[in-house]
């Protein structure tokens, strides 16, 4: 676990900053809706104590709850179509030349 680092990512303009940190902090931040991860103000959090393999899955929902802000979706009424949509930013957001510490993170080697 020691080798897990905190790190940015970019999403066209927007820097994402990826956080890990203490399950105090994560029950005090905005959603409290899971414990093991959050999404607030372009910083993804991370439980600092919890396995790679989750923490991949935790980050991928948290960039979901990004780009639905940023698309301007709300938290109801979300549709499939809107759901597939979100899923298309993943390309070229993997891509990014930036974002060689993100494929890392995610175990993708360069693409």
């Amino acid at each position: 676990m020691s080798d897990l680092r905190d790190f940015d990512f970019w999403v066209e303009d927007d820097k994402i900053r990826v956080r890990h940190v203490t399950a105090r902090s994560l029950t005090k931040i905005s959603s409290g809706q899971n414990p093991g991860a959050d999404y607030s103000d372009k910083v993804i959090s991370l439980l600092r104590g919890d396995i790679r393999r989750s923490l991949r899955g935790y980050l991928l929902h948290e960039l979901g709850h990004y780009l639905c802000d940023r698309m301007d979706h709300g938290k109801d009424g979300l549709t499939q179509e809107d759901a597939c949509d979100l899923l298309s930013w993943l390309p070229y957001i993997i891509r990014d030349e930036r974002n060689e510490k993100l494929r890392a993170y995610l175990g993708l080697r360069k693409v």
